[in-house]
């Protein structure tokens, strides 16, 4: 189930083996079950994906039986490598996937299935006495309250993780208060993960509910500059603080591999339940803006040719989930239909849409060039 766990067990088995396959490391989000209802990733862009990290501007094949044997090859040719795909939709997704026996892959899913030969691992809340040792060590100081906290958190890790960081960090709270309100909120028929989540939220100062809620917005992962945009905030440095005092809190989650930041898909899914529809519109033109301007940094790097094609493709590539976000994003704000209508488009007249249209231009003019080797035809 969702928060039970399983990226972090993937993650942590993936780092344990990485010496083992030293070529290469790669996580991919197959979007199995995703909080803004999308489709899954559809096998052949994991393939594209795959291939382009080790031959970026490669030009890759549309039959999808030559897509499959590039892939292989690929892989065949790159040595020992590491595969984490995570989030899987099920068995159908994941068997055009199936790398070279000099790979290793692993797969997380909310879906059980077990293919021949493959080892499988289901993943159950924590039990009693795991769950209470984890909390004990998150916030030594929940002390007495333990074992009800514990069982209200119904065992699940990310609960856990959450409600432990909320005793830890607020001492200016009494511990049995913070129990008594996680004791309501399971009262109120919230599961354990989305009590929490209120808990912490309810905790945060008016500023704090503002920034970790209009994170929402952003489906992956995500830089400080993207947040300081999101969150119309100048100050960079300040940016960067507000982002650490949430992870601190355990309410985002920081990859310093990479320094970059996400929000785990239940936390998500919690907070954009919590935007009003003016600010939600708001939020995504924000977001719009921001990632048109990441277009438009692609399109420099790009048009400067040799090495600067390559850190074009790169940013492309790092950034793919939030610019084909903000693409769709900014196509239903601006009114415009889903699909390729003949008929002719109506005048805007709105001028939050009409914005909204006017970033959709700039980022398809951005991400043209790079847009021609990434995107299938």
């Amino acid at each position: 189930m969702g928060g039970v766990g399983k990226t972090a067990l993937a993650l942590v088995l993936a780092h344990q083996l990485k010496d083992r396959f030293p070529d290469a490391q790669l996580y991919l989000n197959l979007r199995g079950a995703d909080p803004e209802r999308r489709a899954p990733l559809p096998a052949a862009e994991v393939m594209e994906r795959v291939i382009h990290t080790f031959h970026p501007q490669a030009k890759l094949p549309e039959d999808p039986e030559q897509l499959g044997a590039t892939y292989r090859a690929v892989l065949t040719e790159a040595g020992r490598v590491l595969l984490l795909l995570d989030n899987a939709a099920g068995p159908d997704q994941i068997q055009p996937l199936l790398p070279p026996n000099n790979c290793l892959l692993l797969v997380t899913s909310r879906t059980q299935f077990a293919p021949a030969g493959w080892v499988v691992r289901n993943l159950d809340c924590l039990a009693p006495e795991k769950a209470q040792e984890l909390l004990r060590t998150l916030a030594p100081r929940i002390a007495d309250f333990t074992a009800e906290a514990a069982k209200l958190c119904g065992g699940l890790p990310l609960a856990l993780e959450v409600f432990g960081a909320a005793v830890r960090e607020n001492t200016v709270w009494p511990v049995a208060d913070l129990v008594a309100r996680l004791r309501a909120k399971n009262k109120d028929t919230l599961e354990p993960v989305r009590a929490a989540f209120q808990i912490s939220y309810d905790l945060l100062s008016l500023r704090g509910q503002e920034d970790w809620r209009r994170l929402s917005v952003f489906p992956g992962t995500f830089d400080a500059p993207a947040a300081a945009a999101i969150w119309q905030e100048a100050d960079l440095e300040l940016a960067l603080h507000r982002l650490k005092a949430l992870v601190k809190a355990s309410l985002v989650q920081y990859s310093p591999g990479n320094a970059r930041f996400r929000l785990h898909d239940l936390v998500r899914d919690y907070l954009a339940g919590l935007l009003a529809p003016e600010e939600r519109r708001e939020l995504r033109i924000r977001f719009g803006g921001h990632f048109a301007r990441v277009g438009d940094e692609t399109n420099r790097l790009y048009l400067k040719g040799g090495q600067g094609i390559l850190q074009a493709l790169a940013l492309f590539d790092l950034e793919r989930a939030n610019l084909e976000a903000a693409l769709a994003l900014l196509r239903e704000e601006a009114g415009l239909p889903k699909h390729d209508d003949q008929r002719k488009v109506q005048p805007i007249a709105d001028a939050s849409a009409r914005e909204s249209a006017r970033l959709l231009i700039q980022l398809v003019d951005g991400i043209a060039y790079v847009g021609a080797l990434r995107f299938h035809p």
